[in-house]
């Protein structure tokens, strides 16, 4: 006995089929696929995991961390610690970098003697600074540059005076080494030989510290503003800066590296005499 075909069903089946070929051929024009490897400008090293002993009150360091900006644009990046273990009245956490200061020999620029190191803070509602390793009678100044440093251009703040101002971040607006103004066609200085000079900084703009003697200011440049004129005759006894920084005045941890540059920091936690049992804190590079 033969079975018989359902013709509705046959009839669908086949004109389901004939519908799928016709949009497959006609859904689109072209079609590809690729491949990205993506390589965020903002590179982070150093940062680690560790444990860290502390007899308060003490100040204590962690690892360096390096964030680099391999891009062709400055970029903003945000510094914020998160204490998840211990009371936060007890430890104050900075981010601290670390610059050497030397004498020089004022006809070449070439470093004399051994150099000094202090440290200050890189970003913070306060710029906070280390001077122990100065030696007795020095303090420590911003120096503005302009097109003539050794004219009534050339300008500093002790940095003890500095967070008196409004807006404390370094370099401050003005200042000739913010952007490098003084390079061959404004393009790079310090840290491309400084027009034969030799320099070689790790950073091309930024602002400059000094450690000068009260000899060495002069008057300010305007009664009660705290910006002096500099005193040159004793320029041989200058402890002079071996690189530019930066410093970002604001509450939010927020720092601008420039494109191609780089900042090296140290977490700093400042343990306060009531401080005790276990601390976990936490950095992030957002």
């Amino acid at each position: 006995m033969k079975k018989k075909i359902n013709k509705k069903l046959m009839t669908f089946g086949i004109l389901g089929v004939f519908a799928l070929a016709l949009v497959s051929a006609v859904a689109y024009y072209s079609f590809f696929t690729v491949t990205l490897n993506v390589t965020n400008p903002i590179q982070v090293t150093g940062d680690g995991d560790h444990i860290l002993s502390v007899i308060p009150p003490e100040v204590v360091f962690g690892n360096m961390v390096r964030v680099d900006n391999n891009g062709d644009e400055d970029r903003e990046i945000v510094i914020t610690s998160y204490i998840t273990q211990g009371s936060a009245s007890n430890v104050e956490v900075n981010y601290v970098g670390v610059l050497g200061l030397t004498k020089k020999d004022t006809t070449t620029w070439q470093p004399t003697g051994n150099p000094i190191t202090i440290k200050y803070t890189i970003v913070g509602d306060t710029f906070e600074y280390d001077d122990s390793n100065l030696p007795s009678g020095y303090f420590l100044v911003y120096a503005m540059d302009k097109e003539n440093r050794f004219s009534d251009y050339a300008n500093v703040i002790k940095l003890e005076d500095l967070n008196t101002f409004a807006d404390a971040s370094l370099p401050m607006s003005g200042d000739w080494n913010a952007d490098c103004i003084g390079g061959v066609n404004g393009g790079k200085d310090y840290c491309d030989n400084h027009n034969g000079k030799g320099d070689n900084f790790e950073h091309c703009t930024g602002a400059k510290i000094w450690a000068i003697q009260s000899s060495d200011l002069g008057t300010e440049t305007e009664e009660g503003s705290k910006i002096y004129k500099v005193i040159w005759d004793n320029m041989a006894h200058f402890y002079w800066e071996t690189d530019l920084i930066h410093y970002f005045d604001n509450t939010n941890g927020e720092y601008t590296i420039g494109a191609n540059s780089f900042v090296e920091f140290y977490p700093s936690y400042d343990f306060n005499q009531y401080a005790d049992g276990t601390y976990i804190i936490s950095t992030q590079v957002a």
